[in-house]
C-alpha cells in the first residue's frame, strides 16, 4: 500500500548511507543479524558494500517463516555466492534463545 511508505525509506538509507555505515566498522569479521528477515531484498545492499569493503560476513537471518528464509537464501545468494547464511526460524523467543543464547520472557 502507498500509504505503508517504510520498507521504501528503509532501501532508500540502505542504498545511499550503506557506504558510510560500513566505513564505520572496523572489525574484520562480522555476523549481520536480521531480525524478521523477509526476503532479504534490502539487506543484500548492505552485504554487498561489506564484502566489498573487505569484511568477512556471516549472516544470520532471522523469521518466523521457514519458507521465507528459504527465499531469503536463495535470493542473496544469487548476488553474494561466497556469503556464509545461517538462517534461525522462529518466533522472536525462540530465535533469541537460539541466536543470543538468552530466553526473553
Amino acid at each position: 500500500m502507498e500509504e505503508y511508505y517504510l520498507p521504501a525509506c528503509e532501501l532508500e538509507i540502505i542504498q545511499h548511507k550503506t557506504k558510510d555505515i560500513a566505513a564505520e566498522i572496523t572489525a574484520q569479521k562480522i555476523d549481520v543479524i536480521e531480525l524478521g528477515a523477509g526476503d532479504g531484498t534490502k539487506t543484500v545492499h548492505f552485504l554487498t558494500e561489506l564484502i566489498s569493503a573487505g569484511k568477512e560476513i556471516t549472516y544470520i537471518p532471522l523469521d518466523i517463516s521457514a519458507n521465507v528464509l528459504e527465499i531469503n537464501r536463495e535470493h542473496i545468494l544469487k548476488s553474494l555466492p561466497e556469503l556464509k547464511i545461517e538462517s534461525i526460524a522462529g518466533d522472536y523467543f525462540e530465535t533469541m534463545r537460539v541466536c543470543f543464547g538468552f530466553i526473553v520472557y
